[in-house]
């Protein structure tokens, strides 16, 4: 696998190096004493507190006995804390982090793998009487018993004591009294991540640990949800930071970035780029922004989820509305881009152009398309590409569509997603032979259709459009989706594979044509009547 090399040494990210060297070696050790589930809560109160985390860093987990005193002299730290503390929000803070430091000590005497193999070794030195056998310790009865057997019942017996009396004598009293303003402790600590309002990939990746998707979705949105992915799994992407929903960036907040290079300001709302709904070209996205220019770039991408064509798209598909999160990556020159769109895990189909990707899923430009297969191999700008994508969608064990591009000779990947609806596609098949009233384009989205055409020359043309025909136009975008509602079918001059008409045809379930040689555009625009196959790709001139 491929993995970049991109490390940050600015003063901003100095505490989240420091998280990301150890969170691995954190987590094994973590799981000597705690069950996955319990492990994730840890590590995820630790991302936000740093003191828990560096504490949890520091402890030897060997030896039991110390840890625990170690755990129950941080609670009687922070209960004098409490005792003494006036602001109501800090009260509400420092019992956050008792009822953390609590909980340590209640999971190992209650459900830790210390106390879960203490009941197995007790199960099979005792049977079915092993509870009487505990309840013979407990009364101080003289038995037979092996010496570490009884030593290890006894740490969890004792601290169970510990615990109930210091959680009934001092703990409840003393939280009575807090102000709790949140409903539950997740949104606490989704509110402590968004007070750092841009964070980069490092601890980024860190989330597929201890989040679920829908929770790492409503924090950095679908975009940076597919980055993120790649990152963990060591594929090359771009210097990348994730600006979280619900946050207002401010020059202060960017000061660490390098104000010497150009950066891309992208969309990452929080239903884009979803199993079913992709939000194409929805979204603002800009290319080559100065250091000066982000924040109102920001705000620009920010704004573009309240615009009219995304609340069209919302409505009509019933969707939730959108937070929209921010991806901010480096810009640089590419040599060639391109998108891959899979077939089936095996298979798939590269599409790729000399210049930006932006030009090639606008549908400004027809591309280079070849069909890959596993084990094949091509080359791209000397790079080999052949069968990158095949193993990424083998790796995740889903079809997948994905942006990438060659920078120096390296390849990266901009963009992932699940493929929102499948294609039944002939794509890059040999060429089959044409009667003279067929013409033949890129098959994007499946379907046979045969209607009327109606030629739109600019969406300025729409109220001459015939409902229920198919529309033949130059391209499509986003402000196009209220002409598209009302066709059974789409052929469009210019195109690809993930161009805005392909994936818009495709999610609306209306057969789709593209990428068609100038002549045979123009012959059909003098026609009346056609069927077109969204597979296949050819049109079939009926009159």
């Amino acid at each position: 696998m491929l993995k970049i090399g991109f490390y940050i040494n600015f003063c901003y990210n100095v505490y989240i190096e420091e998280i990301v060297m150890k969170f691995n070696d954190l987590k094994n050790k973590l799981k000597i004493l705690f069950f996955d589930e319990e492990v994730k809560k840890m590590l995820f109160y630790g991302l936000v507190n740093r003191s828990f985390y560096d504490f949890l860093s520091d402890l030897n987990f060997d030896d039991v006995e110390s840890f625990l005193n170690l755990v129950y002299q941080k609670e009687l730290d922070i209960i004098e804390k409490l005792k003494n503390e006036k602001d109501e929000f800090s009260k509400y803070e420092f019992s956050i982090e008792l009822e953390h430091y609590f909980a340590l000590i209640e999971l190992f005497t209650e459900k830790s793998v210390f106390s879960n193999n203490l009941i197995v070794d007790f199960k099979n030195a005792f049977g079915k009487k092993y509870l009487s056998v505990f309840e013979s310790i407990d009364n101080n009865e003289i038995i037979d018993i092996d010496p570490i057997l009884l030593h290890n019942y006894s740490i969890i017996k004792s601290w169970q004591d510990k615990q109930n009396q210091l959680g009934r004598l001092v703990i409840e009293d003393l939280l009575s009294d807090v102000n709790y303003f949140y409903q539950d402790e997740k949104e606490y600590l989704f509110f402590k991540l968004r007070e750092k309002k841009i964070l980069d990939m490092d601890i980024l990746s860190n989330f597929f640990d201890v989040l679920d998707k829908k929770d790492i979705l409503s924090l950095v949105g679908g975009k940076c949800y597919g980055l993120i992915k790649l990152y963990k799994y060591g594929i090359n992407i771009p210097l990348t930071y994730a600006v979280l929903t619900d946050t207002n960036l401010t020059l202060e907040d960017i000061d660490f970035l390098d104000k010497d290079i150009k950066y891309s300001v992208r969309s990452s709302a929080t239903i884009e780029d979803g199993d079913k709904y992709s939000f194409a070209g929805m979204f603002d996205t800009f290319l080559n922004v100065s250091y000066e220019e982000i924040i109102d770039k920001v705000k620009l991408v920010k704004d573009s989820v309240n615009s009219q064509h995304v609340k069209k798209y919302i409505d009509e598909n019933n969707l939730c509305n959108a937070n929209m999160a921010i991806v901010i990556q480096e810009f640089a020159d590419v040599s060639f881009s391109g998108i891959w769109i899979g077939i089936n895990e095996n298979e798939g189909v590269l599409e790729y152009i000399n210049d930006i990707g932006e030009k090639l899923v606008s549908g400004s430009v027809s591309a280079n398309r070849i069909k890959i297969k596993k084990g094949d191999s091509y080359f791209v700008d000397s790079v080999n590409i052949g069968e990158v994508f095949v193993n990424i969608q083998n790796m995740f064990h889903e079809i997948c569509d994905l942006e990438w591009c060659i920078i120096d000779n390296k390849l990266f990947l901009l963009q992932y997603r699940a493929v929102t609806k499948g294609i039944d596609l002939f794509v890059c098949d040999e060429k089959v032979s044409l009667n003279s009233d067929e013409v033949r384009g890129l098959g994007v989205s499946s379907g046979e259709i045969e209607g009327n055409i109606s030629y739109l020359e600019s969406i300025d043309d729409f109220a001459h459009l015939e409902k229920n025909t198919i529309l033949l136009t130059t391209k499509t975008d986003v402000s196009w989706m209220r002409v598209l509602n009302n066709v059974k079918g789409l052929i469009t001059y210019k195109g690809s594979l993930l161009c805005h008409a392909a994936i818009i045809a495709r999610e609306m379930g209306i057969a789709c044509v593209t990428d068609l040689s100038k002549e045979d555009y123009e012959r059909l625009k003098s026609v009346n009547k056609v069927r077109i196959n969204g597979s296949s790709g050819v049109i079939k001139i009926i009159e």
